[in-house]
Protein backbone atom coordinates (compact mmCIF):
# COMPACT_ATOMS: atom_id res chain seq x y z
CA UNK A 1 0.00 0.00 0.00
CA UNK A 2 1.35 3.39 -0.83
CA UNK A 3 1.49 6.34 1.05
CA UNK A 4 -1.14 8.30 -0.83
CA UNK A 5 -3.60 5.23 -0.13
CA UNK A 6 -2.84 5.19 3.22
CA UNK A 7 -3.61 8.45 3.44
CA UNK A 8 -6.80 8.01 1.57
CA UNK A 9 -7.67 5.09 3.98
CA UNK A 10 -7.17 7.60 6.82
CA UNK A 11 -9.52 10.22 5.53
CA UNK A 12 -11.93 7.75 4.41
CA UNK A 13 -11.93 4.50 6.95
CA UNK A 14 -13.51 1.81 6.16
CA UNK A 15 -16.49 2.26 8.80
CA UNK A 16 -17.11 5.90 7.25
CA UNK A 17 -15.81 9.30 7.58
CA UNK A 18 -17.25 11.87 9.99
CA UNK A 19 -15.18 15.35 9.17
CA UNK A 20 -16.17 18.97 10.50
CA UNK A 21 -15.69 21.34 7.60
CA UNK A 22 -14.42 24.95 9.23
CA UNK A 23 -12.62 26.74 6.08
CA UNK A 24 -15.51 29.14 5.40
CA UNK A 25 -13.82 31.89 6.71
CA UNK A 26 -11.10 31.78 4.15
CA UNK A 27 -13.94 32.63 1.29
CA UNK A 28 -16.07 34.69 3.63
CA UNK A 29 -14.26 36.45 6.17
CA UNK A 30 -15.92 36.64 9.56
CA UNK A 31 -19.49 36.24 7.18
CA UNK A 32 -18.36 32.88 6.20
CA UNK A 33 -17.34 31.39 9.71
CA UNK A 34 -17.90 31.16 13.65
CA UNK A 35 -15.77 33.81 15.17
CA UNK A 36 -13.72 31.96 17.33
CA UNK A 37 -13.68 28.29 15.16
CA UNK A 38 -10.12 27.41 16.96
CA UNK A 39 -12.04 27.40 20.16
CA UNK A 40 -15.15 25.06 18.36
CA UNK A 41 -12.61 22.62 17.30
CA UNK A 42 -11.25 22.42 20.60
CA UNK A 43 -14.71 21.69 22.22
CA UNK A 44 -15.33 18.73 19.02
CA UNK A 45 -11.79 16.71 18.88
CA UNK A 46 -13.25 14.81 21.57
CA UNK A 47 -16.54 13.64 20.24
CA UNK A 48 -16.49 10.95 17.39
CA UNK A 49 -15.82 12.58 14.43
CA UNK A 50 -12.86 11.50 11.93
CA UNK A 51 -11.39 14.60 10.56
CA UNK A 52 -11.34 18.08 9.85
CA UNK A 53 -11.54 20.10 6.79
CA UNK A 54 -9.50 23.43 7.23
CA UNK A 55 -7.25 26.13 5.86
CA UNK A 56 -3.57 25.83 6.29
CA UNK A 57 -3.82 29.14 8.57
CA UNK A 58 -6.40 27.53 10.82
CA UNK A 59 -4.44 24.33 11.16
CA UNK A 60 -1.39 26.09 12.37
CA UNK A 61 -3.06 27.61 15.10
CA UNK A 62 -4.68 24.46 16.48
CA UNK A 63 -3.19 23.58 19.83
CA UNK A 64 -1.28 19.38 18.98
CA UNK A 65 -4.11 17.84 20.82
CA UNK A 66 -6.41 19.07 18.11
CA UNK A 67 -4.05 17.22 15.75
CA UNK A 68 -5.13 13.54 16.54
CA UNK A 69 -8.05 13.91 13.53
CA UNK A 70 -7.57 13.29 9.73
CA UNK A 71 -6.72 16.65 8.29
CA UNK A 72 -8.24 17.50 4.55
CA UNK A 73 -6.38 20.74 3.77
CA UNK A 74 -8.27 23.76 1.57
CA UNK A 75 -5.79 24.60 -0.80
CA UNK A 76 -8.00 27.34 -2.84
CA UNK A 77 -9.69 29.99 -2.19
CA UNK A 78 -12.24 33.42 -3.74
CA UNK A 79 -13.24 36.08 -1.86
CA UNK A 80 -16.19 37.09 -3.80
CA UNK A 81 -17.28 33.26 -3.65
CA UNK A 82 -20.05 32.00 -4.70
CA UNK A 83 -20.15 34.68 -7.65
CA UNK A 84 -16.69 34.13 -9.01
CA UNK A 85 -16.01 32.14 -11.75
CA UNK A 86 -13.08 29.93 -10.44
CA UNK A 87 -11.12 29.54 -7.37
CA UNK A 88 -7.54 30.41 -7.17
CA UNK A 89 -5.03 27.87 -5.70
CA UNK A 90 -3.68 29.26 -2.25
CA UNK A 91 -1.54 26.33 -1.03
CA UNK A 92 0.12 23.84 -3.00
CA UNK A 93 0.90 20.01 -2.07
CA UNK A 94 4.38 19.93 -0.75
CA UNK A 95 3.00 22.45 1.60
CA UNK A 96 -0.05 20.59 2.59
CA UNK A 97 2.36 17.37 3.48
CA UNK A 98 5.08 19.20 5.10
CA UNK A 99 2.10 20.50 7.28
CA UNK A 100 1.01 16.74 7.92
CA UNK A 101 -2.34 16.84 6.01
CA UNK A 102 -3.94 13.61 4.82
CA UNK A 103 -5.33 14.94 1.53
CA UNK A 104 -6.01 18.44 -0.44
CA UNK A 105 -9.41 19.74 -1.25
CA UNK A 106 -10.19 22.25 -4.28
CA UNK A 107 -13.41 23.42 -5.64
CA UNK A 108 -14.17 22.14 -9.27
CA UNK A 109 -16.61 24.58 -10.60
CA UNK A 110 -17.68 23.05 -13.74
CA UNK A 111 -20.10 24.42 -15.36
CA UNK A 112 -22.03 24.36 -18.97
CA UNK A 113 -19.91 25.05 -21.50
CA UNK A 114 -15.90 25.72 -21.40
CA UNK A 115 -13.97 25.01 -18.98
CA UNK A 116 -10.95 24.72 -21.08
CA UNK A 117 -8.56 26.75 -17.95
CA UNK A 118 -10.23 24.82 -15.00
CA UNK A 119 -9.52 21.55 -16.91
CA UNK A 120 -5.72 22.37 -16.39
CA UNK A 121 -5.67 23.97 -13.56
CA UNK A 122 -7.52 20.01 -11.92
CA UNK A 123 -5.68 18.15 -13.86
CA UNK A 124 -2.32 19.42 -12.96
CA UNK A 125 -3.42 19.60 -9.03
CA UNK A 126 -4.16 16.07 -9.04
CA UNK A 127 -0.65 15.74 -10.84
CA UNK A 128 1.19 17.74 -8.24
CA UNK A 129 -0.77 16.17 -4.91
CA UNK A 130 0.10 12.53 -6.05
CA UNK A 131 3.74 13.07 -6.60
CA UNK A 132 3.49 14.08 -3.19
CA UNK A 133 1.63 11.21 -2.00
CA UNK A 134 -1.74 12.91 -1.33
CA UNK A 135 -4.99 11.70 -2.62
CA UNK A 136 -6.60 14.67 -3.89
CA UNK A 137 -10.71 15.67 -3.14
CA UNK A 138 -12.90 17.44 -5.48
CA UNK A 139 -15.91 19.66 -4.36
CA UNK A 140 -18.46 19.41 -6.70
CA UNK A 141 -20.84 22.94 -5.48
CA UNK A 142 -24.09 22.98 -7.44
CA UNK A 143 -24.34 26.76 -9.15
CA UNK A 144 -27.01 27.75 -11.68
CA UNK A 145 -24.72 27.05 -15.04
CA UNK A 146 -22.99 23.75 -13.44
CA UNK A 147 -22.88 20.47 -15.11
CA UNK A 148 -25.00 18.07 -14.10
CA UNK A 149 -23.25 15.96 -10.83
CA UNK A 150 -23.35 12.80 -12.81
CA UNK A 151 -21.13 14.52 -15.63
CA UNK A 152 -19.24 16.13 -13.05
CA UNK A 153 -18.23 12.69 -11.23
CA UNK A 154 -17.03 10.97 -14.33
CA UNK A 155 -14.74 14.19 -15.59
CA UNK A 156 -13.42 14.15 -11.58
CA UNK A 157 -12.51 10.51 -11.78
CA UNK A 158 -10.58 10.74 -15.57
CA UNK A 159 -8.51 13.64 -14.25
CA UNK A 160 -7.60 11.68 -11.32
CA UNK A 161 -8.94 12.50 -8.17
CA UNK A 162 -9.48 10.29 -5.22
CA UNK A 163 -12.72 11.30 -4.29
CA UNK A 164 -15.63 14.02 -4.37
CA UNK A 165 -17.60 16.11 -1.81
CA UNK A 166 -21.19 16.52 -3.55
CA UNK A 167 -24.14 18.16 -1.87
CA UNK A 168 -27.44 17.31 -0.41
CA UNK A 169 -30.04 18.45 -2.68
CA UNK A 170 -32.18 21.24 -1.70
CA UNK A 171 -35.29 19.87 -3.17
CA UNK A 172 -36.71 16.89 -1.38
CA UNK A 173 -38.20 15.60 -5.18
CA UNK A 174 -34.29 15.36 -6.05
CA UNK A 175 -32.90 13.44 -3.70
CA UNK A 176 -33.59 9.97 -4.98
CA UNK A 177 -31.70 10.42 -7.81
CA UNK A 178 -29.24 12.28 -5.58
CA UNK A 179 -28.55 8.78 -3.61
CA UNK A 180 -28.37 6.86 -6.85
CA UNK A 181 -25.45 8.96 -8.07
CA UNK A 182 -23.80 7.89 -4.84
CA UNK A 183 -23.66 4.74 -5.74
CA UNK A 184 -22.95 4.81 -9.52
CA UNK A 185 -19.80 7.36 -8.89
CA UNK A 186 -16.40 5.79 -10.00
CA UNK A 187 -14.43 7.73 -6.68
CA UNK A 188 -15.97 7.34 -3.55
CA UNK A 189 -18.14 10.28 -2.76
CA UNK A 190 -18.61 12.15 0.55
CA UNK A 191 -21.64 14.32 1.22
CA UNK A 192 -21.81 18.28 2.26
CA UNK A 193 -24.92 19.49 4.29
CA UNK A 194 -24.80 22.36 2.35
CA UNK A 195 -27.69 24.45 4.33
CA UNK A 196 -28.57 23.53 7.81
CA UNK A 197 -31.93 21.13 7.58
CA UNK A 198 -35.35 22.18 9.56
CA UNK A 199 -35.03 19.47 11.66
CA UNK A 200 -32.48 17.33 13.32
CA UNK A 201 -34.52 13.93 12.69
CA UNK A 202 -35.08 14.74 9.05
CA UNK A 203 -30.88 15.13 8.74
CA UNK A 204 -30.56 11.51 11.11
CA UNK A 205 -33.10 9.96 8.65
CA UNK A 206 -31.07 11.70 5.49
CA UNK A 207 -27.87 10.45 6.96
CA UNK A 208 -29.48 6.64 6.96
CA UNK A 209 -30.03 6.45 3.00
CA UNK A 210 -26.37 7.96 2.28
CA UNK A 211 -24.87 5.47 4.08
CA UNK A 212 -26.88 3.08 3.17
CA UNK A 213 -26.64 4.33 -0.94
CA UNK A 214 -22.30 3.45 0.13
CA UNK A 215 -21.45 6.92 0.91
CA UNK A 216 -17.71 7.11 1.81
CA UNK A 217 -18.58 9.57 4.59
CA UNK A 218 -20.05 12.78 5.74
CA UNK A 219 -18.02 16.50 5.62
CA UNK A 220 -20.70 18.80 7.34
CA UNK A 221 -20.10 22.11 9.23
CA UNK A 222 -23.06 24.45 9.78
CA UNK A 223 -25.17 21.51 10.45
CA UNK A 224 -22.69 21.36 13.42
CA UNK A 225 -20.38 23.86 14.26
CA UNK A 226 -23.94 26.40 14.19
CA UNK A 227 -25.69 23.70 15.86
CA UNK A 228 -26.91 24.84 19.20
CA UNK A 229 -25.95 21.93 20.59
CA UNK A 230 -23.34 20.59 18.25
CA UNK A 231 -21.82 17.70 20.47
CA UNK A 232 -24.86 15.83 21.03
CA UNK A 233 -25.72 16.05 17.34
CA UNK A 234 -22.41 14.41 16.15
CA UNK A 235 -23.10 11.42 18.62
CA UNK A 236 -26.34 11.30 16.70
CA UNK A 237 -24.97 11.04 13.63
CA UNK A 238 -22.24 9.15 14.31
CA UNK A 239 -24.86 6.10 15.77
CA UNK A 240 -26.77 6.52 13.02
CA UNK A 241 -23.71 6.62 10.09
CA UNK A 242 -22.56 3.38 13.00
CA UNK A 243 -25.56 1.24 12.60
CA UNK A 244 -25.87 1.91 16.47
CA UNK A 245 -29.11 3.14 16.80
CA UNK A 246 -31.84 3.83 14.23
CA UNK A 247 -33.00 7.75 13.01
CA UNK A 248 -35.71 7.63 15.49
CA UNK A 249 -33.44 6.21 18.46
CA UNK A 250 -30.35 8.62 17.36
CA UNK A 251 -32.91 11.55 17.73
CA UNK A 252 -34.12 10.67 21.37
CA UNK A 253 -30.48 10.53 22.30
CA UNK A 254 -29.90 14.09 20.53
CA UNK A 255 -33.17 15.11 22.73
CA UNK A 256 -31.97 14.12 25.83
CA UNK A 257 -28.45 15.45 25.86
CA UNK A 258 -29.81 18.73 24.70
CA UNK A 259 -31.83 18.34 27.29
CA UNK A 260 -29.59 17.88 29.71
CA UNK A 261 -27.15 20.39 28.71
CA UNK A 262 -29.66 22.90 28.87
CA UNK A 263 -30.44 21.99 32.60
CA UNK A 264 -26.15 22.44 33.61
Amino acid sequence: MTGQELRLRRLFPPEGALIVALDHGLFQGLQGGPEDPVGIIRGLVSEPITGLLLSRGLWKLLPPDCYTKALLLRVDAATSFPDVPDTVQVTSAACALRLGADGILTMGLLRQGENNSLLRYLGLLTEEAHANGLPAIVELMPRHDSLPVRDALRISAELGFDAAKIFLPLAQDEFTSFVSLIGASPIPVAVAGGQPLATELKLLELVREIRSAGAAGLIFGRNIWSHPQPRAIIRSLSAVWQGDLTPREAYDQYLGMASEAVCQ
